[in-house]
This record gives structure tokens, C-alpha cells and sequence, in this order.
């Protein structure tokens, strides 16, 4: 039986860009007025920039002096086949992150993520199989968020930048560390009509080379993506979110030789979130493929601002 050195999945790089609907206590008797309305999730599961989980459409970004801190649990499931092999691979992750307001407008974040991964290979017609399994520290993410201006007489503008400031680049269980390979940029807008919410996201994900202890560099590929979504409340603790992404990724270069071609990707994204008191949320999201072979991720994230 031969072992696979299979590494987990490339993340989608996203924006957990949590956009609010306006409470919907107006549409039915009151009954709690200390009660605000739940921001929705408006991305996919990955390893990038968390914006905000604003209550209200005024706080999509953290209030000055606001600490909210955040736990999340991702599970991804990827499967691809050809005519020399078949790979099946299940990846567990666990992030902790903070967010800070340092204005009205602007805020600081970062986060720490590892991943538990599973991997199973074989050669079909009779062929070897393996099997890799590890647990990795995987990335500090370091990065900014800003409102440029709200949602009034023009949509909402919001943008962020990030950097993984560590990374381990190491495809096996030995730590590899490189430091601001990676960094990502984008811009959020949105306009509410109540008790919707239309957004539309993109951003680009640059990587530069890095060693990862083998014989060559690797140039992992630059991504770009856009992504809109659909966010709606059902009442003043619940709101649910329907979207799509798209993203084009280069193809990945070890030494001067390209080993992956471009590819695009195409996935339906799905998600609930859900007030459980005035300063905590709980969040569920999907990430599915409808092109590709990028597979799926469902995660849940829990936040608490104090």
C-alpha cells in the first residue's frame, strides 16, 4: 500500500461581509423591543478577510472601541478523479478571530486558523491505494475594513485589505513558515429594500512565491471573484442569504515550469443566521460546486461582541 502526501484544498478567498436587513418588528405586533435584527452571512467558508456581524445597518462596521470576537468550525469535502488516479479528501478546520473598531468607520481583524485533513487516493484498474492523514497550524491573517459611505441616495461602498501575515507552506506535518505571501483586496455594495438586501462582492487574491522545502518554489496563482447575493429577513432574530460565486484562478507554477492550467469556478452559496441574544450570533453557511472541482464546505460560526 503506498501513502499520498495530499495537502488540504485551496480555499476561495471571500469576505464574510455579514450585511444587515433592517428589523422586520415593523412588519408584525412587537413583542420584544430590546430584540435587533440579524445580519446575514454573505460568503462561502474559507480562510480570508471577516467583516463585520452588524445588528443594525448602521454597524456594518464594529462600533469605535468595539471588540467582537468570533468562532468558527469548517468542514470541506473534495473529490476528483482522472485517468491515473482518484483522491477523496476531508478537511476539518477551526479558526479564532477578533475584530476591533478603531473608528466610526474603520476596523481592524485578524484571525488564527488550523485544519484537521483526511485523504484518500487510489489507481484505478487495480492500482496502489493511500492514505495521508494530519493536523496543521495553517494561518494569521492580519487585515482592515472601511465603509466608505452608506447605503442612502447611492449603495453602500465598503472595502478591505488583508494579508496572511504567516503561512505554512509546508505540503507535510513539518511547519514551513513565510511571512506576507499572500495578500487580498476587495469591495463590497449593497443596497437594501426592505426586507431585502441585493449585495454584490469581488476582490483578488495575489500569492507570490514561496518555499515550501522541496526542490522548487512555488507560485500558488493569483485569484479573482465576484459574487452576488440575495439577503432576506424573515423576522427580527432570523434572515437567510441565497448567492453565487465565480472565480478565475491562474494556473500554479512550481520552479519556471506552469503545472495546473487556469481554471474558473462556479458555486451556489446558502446560509442562515440567527440572533441568539443582543450581543452574540450564531451563523450556518454552504458552499456547493456547480462547476468545477472545488467540491463543498459547510461551516457554523459563533460571535460575541462585548
Amino acid at each position: 500500500m503506498a501513502s499520498a502526501n495530499l495537502t488540504c484544498p485551496v480555499s476561495i478567498p471571500h469576505t464574510r461581509w455579514n450585511l444587515p436587513v433592517r428589523s422586520a418588528g415593523h412588519l408584525k405586533p412587537k413583542r420584544c423591543g430590546s430584540r435587533l435584527t440579524l445580519a446575514v452571512m454573505l460568503c462561502s467558508l474559507g480562510t480570508v478577510a471577516h467583516a463585520d456581524l452588524p445588528l443594525t445597518l448602521e454597524e456594518v462596521i464594529a462600533k469605535k472601541n468595539e471588540l467582537t470576537i468570533e468562532l468558527g468550525f469548517d468542514y470541506g469535502n473534495i473529490y476528483s478523479s482522472d485517468f491515473t488516479r482518484e483522491i477523496n479528501q476531508d478537511v476539518l478546520s477551526m479558526s479564532f478571530g477578533m475584530r476591533y473598531g478603531i473608528t466610526s468607520t474603520t476596523e481592524i481583524y485578524g484571525s488564527v486558523r488550523g485544519a484537521a485533513h483526511q485523504a484518500r487516493s487510489s489507481i484505478p484498474r487495480g492500482g496502489d491505494r493511500g492514505h495521508a492523514n494530519g493536523v496543521q497550524w495553517n494561518s494569521l491573517t492580519i487585515g482592515l475594513n472601511h465603509r466608505f459611505s452608506p447605503d442612502n441616495k447611492t449603495p453602500a461602498l465598503l472595502g478591505y485589505l488583508q494579508t496572511e501575515a504567516v503561512e505554512n507552506s509546508s505540503p507535510t506535518g513539518n511547519n514551513r513558515f513565510i511571512y506576507g505571501k499572500t495578500w487580498s483586496f476587495g469591495v463590497v455594495t449593497y443596497r437594501r429594500v426592505d426586507p431585502v438586501v441585493f449585495s454584490l462582492s469581488s476582490g483578488f487574491r495575489g500569492s507570490w512565491k514561496r518555499n515550501t522545502g522541496e526542490s522548487r518554489s512555488v507560485l500558488p496563482g493569483n485569484i479573482f471573484h465576484v459574487s452576488p447575493k440575495l439577503n432576506l429577513a424573515l423576522n427580527a432574530e432570523t434572515s437567510v442569504f441565497l448567492g453565487a460565486r465565480w472565480s478565475h484562478k491562474n494556473g500554479k507554477r512550481e520552479g519556471e515550469e506552469t503545472v495546473d492550467i487556469n481554471a474558473t469556478q462556479t458555486s451556489l452559496l446558502l446560509g442562515a443566521a440567527y440572533a441568539v441574544s443582543k450581543r452574540s450570533t450564531l451563523h450556518f453557511d454552504l458552499s456547493a460546486d456547480i462547476s468545477g472541482r472545488g467540491g463543498a464546505n459547510m461551516g457554523t460560526l459563533l460571535r460575541y461582541t462585548f
